[in-house]
């Protein structure tokens, strides 16, 4: 080969390379900025809330991402592995070392991203359209849980990938949103799960019935508080076909045998039978639970199996109200706030003329229908805020205001996983538990100050805890506790 034919050659390759590289650098360059404005753009989305943007919009956006990142991961990838080995370089080395992770992640959290959207997407365009969240839960809960397999496996591996960071050696902006990201990620996998059983749960196969109890927080009991009301809620298609709350002690069937109550209460309480609303003796929900439905012998038929049990107290009432704001009751001469709440309870029970009798016995807990009845209304209206009112329920599951049982084992398992069934979880180790019993006929938990002193003595082997509970009673009266069931005006 002549000298001249492989100047030829040389500079054929050379601008070859050129061109590869060129093209290269092309190709991520443009993949990094339009990266970068879609990430604006989604956050303009976020700003405006995905249910009142432009659906149209988030695809584009979505869509974009997910090119975006398959480009670089494709064409630069090799970059983030060879950046992890300039590890041991001071300041920047932790974070170069968790490129290739980093990479990864988004490449997955992405596929992931991509498919849910476009599952749900025509189930958030219909919502917009005017149709009720209610109506449309099954469809969207179908909608995430769709291709399972598939996103489960994408849910693992993120799990998996995230578990290989350490996130506190980041920079500082990226510590915040992946702080996040590893709260939620634990649920995902197991959200789905629960996404594809839920409909069945919501009685999309077949009707559905479960339990609602009302707890009395100012009576304290172990598993919440005494069983003041109950309610038989029948859901059919996700949405509430029926609704009937009552008395706690219509709940009772003395032609059927009752078992023996636990020993603290015939001691204190005086009773020989144990009955439906003193079943939540367990601290551990679940368990409180299984007894109270073992309990429930009303006098009207109960249609098939009962699907799960849900509780709640006056704390969580006051929480949801506060998510959806003022609701107006029939019979209320004004709109009950979370702060009127009470006071409306209150009054509501009370006799107008201070009669006891048998009359004000048949209705002095109407009022538990006519509350619920209110806040369904609400919700069905479409006129809430979703996000505030998502807020209130989870700080209500999560201070145990809530408590939620049901028999499927994919959402059981669920629930206790994430802490929303007021299970009594025993850890490794040394723990505290105080539980609290009110056996006295009365609402005198609400006058009661704790305080729990709590002291390890290291200097012992194996180390001695010891816990000093004192309790206060706030109450200036001098009345006599006498151990029997019975209302007075002063009750």
């Amino acid at each position: 080969m002549s000298r001249q034919v492989k100047r030829r050659v040389v500079l054929g390759v050379v601008v070859a390379l050129g061109v590869a590289v060129a093209a290269w650098t092309w190709t991520i360059g443009r993949a990094s900025i339009d990266l970068l404005r879609q990430a604006r753009a989604a956050q303009d989305v976020l700003a405006a809330g995905p249910l009142n943007a432009d659906l149209d919009e988030i695809t584009l956006v979505v869509d974009a991402v997910r090119r975006d990142v398959v480009v670089l991961d494709r064409y630069a990838g090799w970059l983030a592995r060879v950046a992890a080995l300039y590890r041991w370089m001071p300041g920047v080395g932790p974070w170069l070392a968790q490129a290739p992770t980093l990479l990864d992640l988004v490449e997955v959290l992405t596929d992931l991203g991509q498919r849910t959207w476009h599952d749900v997407e025509p189930t958030v365009s219909a919502y917009q359209q005017g149709a009720s969240m209610q109506r449309l839960l099954p469809e969207a809960l179908a909608a995430v849980a769709s291709d399972t397999v598939t996103k489960q496996a994408l849910a693992v591996r993120a799990t998996a990938l995230y578990a290989e960071l350490d996130v506190d050696k980041l920079p500082g902006a990226a510590r915040g949103p992946l702080t996040l990201l590893g709260q939620v990620l634990p649920w995902a996998a197991d959200g789905l799960a629960v996404a594809a059983v839920a409909p069945a749960l919501l009685g999309v196969e077949e009707p559905q019935t479960y339990l609602v109890l009302a707890l009395n927080e100012d009576e304290l009991r172990p598993g919440g508080g005494f069983i003041t009301g109950v309610g038989q809620v029948q859901v059919v298609g996700g949405q509430i076909a029926s609704m009937v709350f009552q008395d706690s002690y219509a709940a009772d069937d003395f032609t059927q045998p009752y078992p023996d109550p636990p020993a603290p209460m015939r001691q204190f309480l005086g009773v020989d039978l144990w009955v439906f609303r003193d079943s939540n003796w367990s601290p551990d929900f679940p368990t409180a639970a299984r007894q109270a439905l073992e309990l429930y012998r009303p006098d009207v038929p109960t249609p098939g199996e009962i699907a799960g049990v849900v509780a709640l107290d006056q704390r969580a009432v006051r929480l949801v109200l506060e998510g959806l704001g003022s609701v107006q009751i029939e019979g209320a001469d004004e709109p009950v706030t979370a702060d009127t709440v009470l006071g409306y309870m209150h009054d509501a029970w009370a006799p107008d003329d201070g009669s006891l009798g048998g009359a004000w016995w048949a209705q002095r807990k109407s009022f538990m229908s006519d509350l619920a009845a209110a806040v369904v209304r609400r919700v069905e209206s479409g006129q809430v805020d979703m996000r505030g009112l998502g807020r209130a329920m989870a700080a209500a599951l999560e201070g145990r205001h809530i408590q939620v049982f049901v028999r499927e084992p994919t959402v059981a398992a669920f629930l206790g996983d994430v802490g929303w069934d007021g299970g009594l979880t025993v850890p490794e180790g040394d723990f505290l538990a105080l539980v609290e019993a009110n056996l006295g006929y009365n609402k005198a938990s609400t006058m009661i100050a704790r305080r729990i002193e709590y002291e390890v003595d290291l200097r012992e082997q194996p180390a001695r805890a010891s816990t000093l509970l004192t309790y206060t009673h706030l109450s200036s009266r001098d009345i006599e506790c006498v151990p029997e069931s019975r209302y007075d005006v002063v009750y």
